[in-house]
């Protein structure tokens, strides 16, 4: 072998241990960058010369960048990040559903209730006095006045809800649409059988924050692309994504590919958070509510007929009868007109 052939090894060799640096450098670089996998310089051997004193060594090439990632942790992190996500987002709301209520405190529905119920059993034991009389009208004004502010408040969340699982579908439909796109970017960039760490670092980062979303499962291919399902149903195939869109059936909030029948089962991310609080959460919080003015506009109207008002009136409603929801209970025309209409 000539000088010049030991040389030029040398040469090489030293070409691409600076190669292997770069990489190591970059990895430091990197160390605090959302969603970077190490890499690693891949060094092999370059093919020997064949000469008649039998075969000689050329040095050492660098053969690819490795990307240091497993799959499987990665699966296990975007499940328990989806889980996470959608307990979070449920646990938000009714945290913010028991601030609607309030309670315990002294100004919630139950003190508004029994101060109403005292009032009562003032006038009860005072039923010519006037002043006891206003004082009951007013505080069952104060009851109404809070189951329907209790009802406006959980029609606020309910909204809130509702334009975040817009925003929230919007934004899982841009996060498939470019998945898409990486995925044309990397299958070019390794046609020649080298790695593209750097774009499957950021299609990495949008698989991550696609998983706060929704549950997904990720399988990858042997061209470099990925698949991505929802719930079994494919939102990313290749080079193709599927959107997304909000629909409703039978009452109840879901999600379902644009232009194809039924709904894509999703329990988990925050927008399985968010279905979960307007199919579930919101209406039986409203439930309740209702069942507290509909009884209470029953037993209280019951009571209120069999007695006998200052009017000389009997049979009065108390409070509106065809008002039996937290957002429309409301005091009687008669009892709204003249408190002489409330029977002790």
């Amino acid at each position: 072998m000539s000088i010049g052939s030991i040389l030029s090894i040398a040469k090489s060799g030293l070409q691409v241990q600076q190669k292997a640096m770069n990489v190591t450098a970059h990895n430091l670089a990197n160390a605090s960058t959302e969603g970077y996998a190490r890499q690693r310089a891949n060094i092999a051997a370059r093919p020997a010369l064949d000469t008649p004193q039998g075969a000689l060594g050329t040095g050492a090439g660098m053969v690819d960048v490795e990307r240091i990632a497993d799959p499987l942790l990665d699966q296990v992190f975007r499940r328990e990040t989806s889980t996470s996500s959608e307990q979070g987002t449920r646990a938000a709301t009714l945290a913010r559903i028991e601030g609607i209520l309030g309670e315990p405190s002294d100004i919630g529905l139950a003190a508004a209730l029994d101060q109403f119920f005292s009032s009562f059993s003032e006038l009860g034991a005072n039923p010519t006095d006037t002043t006891v009389r206003a004082v009951v009208r007013r505080d069952a004004q104060y009851v109404a006045d809070k189951l329907n502010g209790l009802a406006q408040n959980l029609d606020v969340v309910r909204q809130d809800a509702t334009a975040r699982l817009e925003t929230g579908v919007a934004d899982m439909n841009a996060m498939t649409r470019d998945i898409a796109d990486l995925n044309r970017h990397i299958v070019a960039a390794e046609a020649d059988g080298t790695t593209a760490s750097d774009l499957r670092d950021s299609r990495s980062r949008l698989l991550d924050r696609l998983a706060t979303l929704g549950p997904i499962k990720v399988s990858e291919r042997s061209d470099g692309a990925v698949g991505v399902s929802m719930s079994g149903v494919s939102v990313v195939d290749g080079a193709y994504n599927s959107p997304l869109e909000i629909r409703t059936v039978g009452g109840n909030v879901g999600l379902a590919l644009v232009g194809r029948a039924g709904l894509v089962q999703t329990g988990g991310g925050s927008l399985g958070g968010l279905m979960g609080v307007l199919n579930t959460d919101v209406p039986q919080a409203r439930q309740v509510f209702d069942d507290v003015a509909a009884n209470l506009v029953d037993q209280v109207n019951t009571a209120h007929r069999t007695g006998t008002n200052p009017l000389g009136n009997t049979g009065v409603d108390f409070f509106d009868p065809a008002t039996l929801t937290s957002s429309s209970i409301a005091l009687s025309a008669a009892v709204l007109a003249d408190s002489r209409a409330i029977a002790a």
